[in-house]
């Protein structure tokens, strides 16, 4: 997160999350498809998400806004 995000975002941020991420190449057009394939060489569909992290961050979302 540091290398993503200045100090002072994350200083002021309520929460933060690194969720993964997934390509779905069956959804993808011609030329997506060969950018994806040429970055990360990926071919076929391919999800990496953590929904435990999606989880908790929803929940210190949840929290907040229960606050206000």
């Amino acid at each position: 997160m540091e290398s993503l995000l200045p100090q002072e975002l994350r200083k002021n941020s309520t929460a933060m999350g690194l969720f993964g991420g997934e390509f779905l190449i069956s959804e993808m057009n011609f030329l997506e498809k060969q950018i994806v394939k040429k970055v990360r060489g990926a071919t076929i569909d391919q999800s990496n998400l953590d929904y435990e992290a999606i989880k908790e961050f929803a929940s210190k979302l949840n929290n907040i806004k229960s606050l206000v």
